[in-house]
């Protein structure tokens, strides 16, 4: 119900706190008259309802004055005034049921503080059996236990539990409301942030879990600025949903019923990243395409770690590193074994890779020199571990194919096929390179183009940094053409920031004021995703642990995929700050 108002005759607005509105019956009432009312009330429209509109006004100025509505309304104000002294005839009672009220509330506070505790970690809940002062009643009620030798309240609680005296909020039916309420709450907070950011990327991995189900992984990134304005890159886990269709199209579907659910608008989606499986990134049927199609501004990012792990398992097939196994013996010495025969190696890939990490100008060029000198090194090299070996370092010899040509056919028979080095310098070691080249940096490049403006800003004279943000205004709408003339005085002030620090400069100096148009671009270009992040893959790994530990008990089996929901929320830790900072 809505509260109304009236206007003086010297326009000064009172409220009625006596009138209120029903959205259900479409009426309005006077909520005094209706405790209060003498059994004849002139005015029993105000009590039943009353819904005429066009009397409204005439009605209420009448019913103002009348003297039921008043001594009604002294009655109802006498009483609200006893009840907050404590002065009514059941005060006793009242203050029986603050006292039971409270003790309650310390009671479910207790309970599920513990609940938090163990989901943040990853522990199991339950044990073999529920019962009280049992060694094997699980992790909870053995929580709940030791903090009730230093609790009276607690302990209290469990006595009257274990006699059967009261409900205790112990079984596994009222934890698995507990769990689904606590995740709502997390989801609901979530998703307040990325609507109050507006601009969001999305990050989705699928994969099977121990029971053979396609479980699809979804995670949200978007800029938090709720903390004193220091704005921060947040990525959110938002669910595991079970997924029967692993199409595009099914994959496409599973997405945007997730995001549907949070009440999040596709429209403001700027980016997209996923594995580079066919369904995900295929250019006629993947989700990126099916994506963009609804939301053309979703800019695509393969995952830049699955591409380089799918490009050298395909490039070379040879004895890679593994992790040192705590169990299994023969994974020990398959880890031993990489070492042993692969240690100079290791050591300068390790070199150079100490050299060059963290910018991706360096590896860009490292690889063109690499393509250009590096063959002649490396066929060297693999000359003596052939002699080494007691192998031929020479290529062998292939039976040339006849090549049919026809009389007005005057291209070249290929004359590299003749020469077996030549061969294989063009058709494996240059394809090697220039795939690797491709992958690492080609998906990046759209992206580097269109925000050279941000990336490049101090090394660009001003005629360029207009260029650039001209057509940056021209292919978006989340911006407006005044951002050409923010952009170089800008430049200037934010001269040796980063991204990030760009943006919280502006926000925390009230300068987002003055350049509104720039801070909304920096927003849109740090929720852009460099790779799917290592939450999903968490998320997964407690998707399996979850499993393995529910394995064997029906009860808990038949109810998992409910529960594991708000599990995954908890111990994904419902925000995870952090993140790549952009150059």
């Amino acid at each position: 119900m809505e509260r109304q108002k009236k206007k003086q005759k010297e326009m000064e607005k009172v409220e009625r706190d006596w009138l209120l509105y029903s959205k259900n019956t479409n009426k309005v009432y006077c909520f005094a008259c209706k405790l209060y009312g003498e059994a004849k009330v002139r005015d029993t429209c105000l009590v039943a309802g009353y819904n005429n509109w066009r009397c409204l006004s005439k009605t209420l100025k009448h019913h103002d004055t009348s003297s039921s509505d008043i001594n009604a309304y002294l009655m109802w104000k006498e009483m609200a005034s006893h009840l907050h002294l404590g002065k009514t005839i059941d005060s006793e009672l009242q203050r029986t049921m603050a006292a039971e009220k409270s003790h309650w509330r310390s009671v479910l506070t207790r309970i599920i503080d513990c609940i938090l505790f163990l989901a943040e970690r990853n522990l199991q809940l339950r044990g073999k059996n529920s019962q009280l002062v049992n060694p094997k009643n699980g992790n909870f009620l053995g929580i709940l236990e030791l903090i009730a030798r230093y609790d009276v309240t607690l302990a209290e609680h469990l006595r009257k539990a274990a006699s059967k005296q009261t409900t205790g909020y112990l079984t596994w039916c009222t934890l698995n409301e507990f769990l689904d309420s606590i995740s709502e709450c997390i989801l609901g907070k979530i998703s307040a942030q990325i609507r109050a950011s507006k601009y969001f990327a999305v990050e989705l991995e699928c994969t099977h879990d121990i029971s053979k189900l396609e479980q699809g992984s979804f995670i949200i990134r978007y800029i938090n600025t709720e903390e004193k304005k220091k704005v921060t890159i947040a990525e959110s886990f938002v669910g595991f949903t079970a997924v029967k269709d692993t199409t595009g199209k099914g994959l496409t579907h599973a997405l945007t019923g997730v995001l549907e659910n949070l009440g999040l608008d596709l429209a403001n989606c700027r980016g997209q990243s996923y594995d580079n499986g066919s369904n995900m990134r295929g250019i006629n049927k993947g989700v990126q395409v099916l994506i963009q199609q609804r939301c053309p501004e979703a800019l695509f990012i393969p995952c830049c770690s699955h591409s380089l792990n799918l490009l050298l398992c395909d490039a070379f097939v040879y004895i890679t590193l593994k992790p040192l196994s705590d169990t299994r013996c023969e994974a020990k010495l398959d880890s031993v074994k990489a070492i042993r025969f692969q240690m100079g190696g290791i050591l300068d890939a390790l070199h150079k890779l100490r050299e060059v990490a963290g910018d991706s100008k360096i590896v860009s060029e490292f690889l063109l020199k690499y393509r250009e000198k590096g063959f002649q090194k490396s066929l060297d090299i693999a000359g003596k571990i052939a002699v080494e070996m007691d192998a031929s370092p020479e290529f062998k010899e292939k039976r040339l194919r006849k090549q049919k040509k026809f009389p007005d056919d005057n291209s070249c028979t290929g004359n590299h096929e003749k020469e077996p080095t030549r061969h294989f310098k063009c058709m494996v070691f240059n394809v090697i390179v220039h795939t690797l080249q491709q992958e690492l940096f080609s998906n990046f490049q759209l992206m580097a183009e269109k925000f050279k403006f941000i990336t490049k800003m101090e090394h660009m004279t001003k005629a360029e940094l207009e260029e650039s943000v001209t057509t940056y205004a021209l292919t978006t709408c989340d911006v407006s053409i005044d951002i050409i003339q923010e952009i170089y005085p800008a430049s200037r002030l934010l001269k040796g920031y980063k991204a990030l620090e760009k943006l919280n400069f502006l926000i925390q100096e009230n300068l987002d004021l003055v350049f509104p148009n720039l801070t909304v671009a920096l927003r849109v270009f740090l929720t852009m995703p460099l790779t799917v992040n290592l939450t999903t893959a968490r998320c997964m790994s407690r998707s399996a642990q979850l499993h393995s530990h529910t394995s064997g008990n029906p009860l808990i089996e038949s109810d998992f995929p409910n529960r594991i929901y708000g599990l995954a929320n908890q111990d994904a830790g419902w925000v995870c700050p952090g993140v790549e900072k952009r150059q």
